[in-house]
């Protein structure tokens, strides 16, 4: 904390400091325009923006409405005022004489015409910005009912979204900059790698990797009053290290007419077979008449899921809080969260088929939970007396308290000074299986899993760990290989018998998993001095976040299980016996019986058996940035940006290396028996440190036109060049100094052009956006498992991805009770280059490079359309929403894909009264199944490469099985509102 206190005090220094120099801009002395600003309602317009058109000196509206500009020379003027869901409303008043403005602002119905605060250095509307960005009001929100917060960028057009996992561990990414968001079904990634989720402005956390996604830390809730989206453009300028976009959701403050309610929910997820219960609040008001205002809210959830494992899938809630002073010069707000929940995350479903004909395997149906059952155990922690608990029911257990203080001060009618800062401690508990798939009975690589294969020829034994009955017998063994030296042999197995029936023959379910506590330190602040120029602005301030981030553990396969295939099976028994056959032939079992699974759980190999470490990082960023805004006129716009970031890493990665790495059969393990097998895979932290310290600049700028033809009709041009610099997960890949020494970052270089046309009539608001993306220097790597079974990382390559389309906004009302709202995005993006390598079986030995230059681009849809019709009559809406995701390439060597799906959702509601309202929603009406991901079919190790699958293997093959992740099935909500 003193670190933090200390970068605190020099923030305040650098305001105070800031505040002097501006201060006797204050003192000039003349006349004066005040007044009171309005709602349709006749209730103060708390925030409102008034500027007076041709000095650009302004203020804020404060708690009751009324505001303050002082040191205006007589003479007449034009007063303009914005307010974020309203109109602009301009009004010509005279000084001396405005002293009791009272002017009242609409509603915005017209997306064009709202005023945007994100992506941009000063407040201006949609038809007036050179910046590509989409608006969601609280209204729309509340109508819909989704998932996740990554559900509601589905209205965004450009914007990929797969919420197929549930609440948390999103894959979200914009015009085909999306390299390092996609990941296989074997491998965590991060799926907001290019973009930031902001809230209130500033980002979730300032630091990311395969596991600390920023999606963990947010929930959208009845505290959120709007959503603000910005593709490419402005946002490698105006956010920390997201050249791709900007989510900003932007919270209720203070007293706004009907925020205040209780929404309680019902609903049955998994095809109406799941329970899903919520309720969420949010309220505000003033205290007293000086100003101050407050608003509080969250919500609690408990759901099972649509895919039940016999735990709930989602539970938990959050609180939030803020309390704002406003004056004539600005205003100071506190604000705090305490976020805690648990979340699942859905695994593949087994499924079959390629392209078109892509489906579930015969008995598996859509809510079918291949989670691991609710059994916890003790597993070493880099040591055979340091056990931990790994539970499965305890899924993504997120918990993150964050307060901050934000203000703006009116230095004068023209300087404005605003900071934001917050500090949060964050905390990550993961105990879930990942890198879930089949593997075959007749597979070696079932026995390498297990750790049968390290105990020589013999019989291995799988029964039913409830019933004792057994399931299948394999005889494990070794032959010569073929043209090889003599005594150069190869493992064996041969099915001798089995019961299995599931949709895979002679198969069982294998469940990685993955145990990961990861707490998050983190300072953030940003500040900004503003300067209103009589033709413009000009805004510059400084940016800095300190995060202090320590995984221990971050282990895959803490625990490693097998169960048959089917819905929340049980892990079976697992036992192994030598037979008396040379070479592992058929013959009686001779000797003891070794418990190859641990008793009373079915769980293999406990602790890390395929390495892992924890790892203690101090991250630094610092960013300096400045914007001006040209106006030549009414009509003709410039705005122009560069940023410098700072980033300093500093840290070490505690390596495990085996606890028994001859593999001696005799290794007694944790327990000292022998005999028991799954205790002696763990791995043992203390001797294989790598410290590193890193440093990484990176430079973006950005320039837009905006030419406003007239009222109705807009163009704009922009280009920019922004830079990323790599997440955490690129400094875990440091196993040994010498990758350490030898292997810099490199920032990823994000080249974008983009065109704009704006059209707003009574009727309509349209904007249509050709771009051009073109993301280079992506540096990529294959985790694959050396010749003692341990993870490590292949030499990287610096590939491309290239993309060009035209985005579509839309919001058209025909007539009064009729509004249709869409966002179509038609791309095509592919590989100028990319580079790989096919890491084939255990060892470096192997290893092959391969090049899929001029491929399309993995899981990049050809096509993102949602449509939405809304019906409005009196008391009642009813509405449909479309959603439309076209086809996307499987992998990077382009074997197959996966198909266009097509999701329908559906609401309707009625108000009883001006308190009281009711909806009810259905999601994927027609139970599509919608393809997300897809796995190689195969051995478990083709399963998770799913690059190295060819197109003349999915032809040789074309109604193979494999894994699959279908979006989540049908699901019915009814909500209750009281509003008050």
């Amino acid at each position: 904390m003193n670190s933090h206190l200390r970068i605190f005090v020099r923030h305040l220094f650098a305001t105070l400091v800031l505040l002097g120099l501006a201060a006797p801009l204050a003192f000039a002395q003349s006349g004066r325009i005040a007044g009171k600003i309005t709602d349709t309602k006749g209730g103060p317009q708390i925030g409102a923006t008034v500027v007076v058109e041709e000095t650009k000196a302004g203020a804020s509206t404060n708690a009751d409405g009324t505001f303050l500009i002082n040191n205006v020379p007589n003479g007449s003027y034009t007063l303009r005022v914005s307010y974020v869901g309203a109109l602009s409303q301009t009004k010509r008043v005279t000084v001396p004489g405005a002293e009791n403005v009272a002017m009242t602002l609409q509603e915005d119905t017209k997306s064009l015409d709202e005023v945007i605060v994100t992506g941009v250095f000063d407040k201006r509307t949609r038809m007036e910005s050179s910046v590509a960005i989409s608006t969601l009001n609280a209204k729309q929100i509340d109508r819909l009912v989704p998932q996740s917060a990554a559900d509601l960028l589905k209205n965004v057009p450009g914007v990929y979204v797969n919420t197929s996992a549930g609440e948390v561990h999103n894959v979200v990414y914009s015009r085909g900059v999306s390299a390092n968001s996609v990941g296989s079904l074997a491998d965590p990634t991060n799926g907001y790698y290019y973009v930031s989720l902001q809230e209130d402005g500033l980002p979730v956390t300032a630091v990311s990797s395969g596991t600390i996604s920023s999606d963990y830390f947010f929930r959208n809730d009845a505290t959120i009053q709007r959503l603000e989206a910005v593709r490419g453009g402005t946002s490698s300028i105006t956010s920390a290290n997201a050249p791709g976009g900007i989510f900003n959701f932007l919270t209720k403050t203070g007293v706004t007419e009907g925020q205040n309610e209780v929404r309680l929910r019902y609903g049955l997820e998994g095809n109406g077979k799941q329970p899903y219960y919520r309720a969420d609040v949010n309220y505000g008001d003033k205290i007293g008449d000086k100003g101050l205002s407050y608003n509080v809210g969250g919500f609690y959830r408990y759901a099972n899921g649509a895919r039940y494992a016999g735990y709930p899938f989602n539970e938990g809630g959050q609180f939030k809080f803020n309390i704002t002073k406003a004056s004539e010069k600005g205003s100071i707000r506190f604000y705090a969260k305490y976020l805690d929940d648990h979340n699942g995350v859905t695994v593949p479903l087994v499924g079959q088929g390629f392209n078109n004909d892509i489906r579930l395997a015969p008995g598996v149906e859509k809510t079918d939970s291949y989670l691991l059952n609710g059994v916890s155990t003790q597993i070493p922690n880099g040591s055979a007396t340091n056990l931990i608990t790994f539970d499965p029911t305890n899924l993504a257990h997120s918990r993150d308290f964050t307060a901050g203080l934000s203000f703006n001060y009116d230095l004068s009618d023209t300087w404005t000074l605003t900071n934001n800062g917050k500090y949060s401690r964050k905390n990550l508990d993961i105990d879930t299986n990942i890198a879930t798939n089949f593997t075959y009975l007749n597979d070696f690589v079932t026995g390498v899993f297990t750790g049968s294969l390290n105990l020589g020829p013999g019989l291995v034994t799988y029964r039913d760990r409830s019933t004792g009955a057994v399931l299948a017998q394999v005889q494990q063994g070794f032959a010569q290989v073929p043209g090889a030296p003599a005594g150069t042999l190869m493992p064996t197995s041969t099915v001798l018998n089995s019961t299995l029936n599931g949709p895979v023959p002679n198969a069982l379910r294998y469940s990685g998993s993955l145990k990961s506590q990861t707490k998050l330190d983190e300072f953030v602040d940003q500040l900004t001095l503003s300067k209103r120029l009589a033709n413009g602005s000009i805004n510059g301030g400084i940016f800095f976040s300190s995060s202090h981030i320590v995984g221990a553990p971050e282990m895959l396969g803490a625990v490693l299980g097998l169960s048959q295939i089917g819905s929340r099976a049980d892990l079976v028994d697992v036992t192994f016996q030598h037979t008396g056959g040379p070479m592992g032939g058929p013959g009686p079992g001779v000797g003891p019986v070794y418990q190859v699974s641990q008793p009373g759980t079915g769980y293999l190999k406990l602790g890390g058996s395929f390495g892992y470490g924890n790892y203690d990082y101090q991250n630094n960023q610092i960013a300096g940035f400045l914007g001006n805004t040209l106006n030549f006129g009414e009509q003709l716009s410039l705005d122009y940006g560069v940023r410098f970031e700072h980033i300093s890493l500093k840290g070490t990665n505690f390596r495990t290396v085996p606890a028994n790495p001859t593999g001696d059969p005799n290794f007694g393990g944790i327990d000292g028996n022998p005999l028991t097998i799954y205790d002696n895979y763990y791995g043992v932290l203390g001797q294989n440190n790598v410290a590193f310290n890193k440093q990484l600049n990176t430079f973006s700028y950005s320039a837009g036109l905006n030419y406003k033809i007239n009222d109705r009709n807009a163009v704009y041009v922009r280009y920019t060049r922004g830079q990323k610099s790599p997440d955490l997960s690129f400094y875990q890949t440091y196993q040994t100094g010498d990758i350490a020494n030898g292997n810099d970052p490199q920032n990823q270089n994000i080249n974008q052009v983009e065109l704009g046309y704006k059209v707003k009539t009574n009727a309509l608001s349209l904007a249509l956006t050709p771009f051009y993306s073109l993301l280079s220097n992506v540096g990529t790597t294959t985790l694959a498992n050396d010749e003692n079974n341990q993870l490590y990382y292949t030499p990287i390559f610096y590939n491309k991805v290239q993309t060009f389309g035209v985005e579509l906004e839309g919001d058209y009302t025909p007539f009064r009770s009729l509004n249709i709202r869409g966002a179509v995005t038609v791309q095509s993006a592919k590989y100028p280059t990319w580079k790989t390598y096919n890491v084939g079986g255990n060892g470096r030995a192997d290893d092959v490079v391969v090049d899929y230059s001029g491929n399309k681009a993995e899981n990049n849809p050809s096509v993102i359309i949602t449509l939405t019709p809304t019906y409005s009559v009196g008391k009642f809406y009813a509405l449909v929403q479309w959603k439309y995701l076209g086809d996307r390439q499987a992998n990077q060597g382009n074997a197959y894909y996966l198909p266009a799906f097509s999701q329908f959702d559906a609401a309707a509601g009625y108000s009883f009264t001006k308190k009281i309202s009711m909806a009810l929603n259905v999601n994927n009406i027609f139970d599509v199944l919608g393809i997300m991901g897809s796995s190689s079919p195969g051995s478990i190790l083709e399963s998770f490469s799913p690059q190295n699958l060819t197109k003349a293997q999915v032809q040789a093959n074309p109604n193979a099985v494999h894994s699959i992740v279908p979006i989540q099935p049908r699901a019915y909500f009814l909500s209750a509102v009281y509003k008050f």
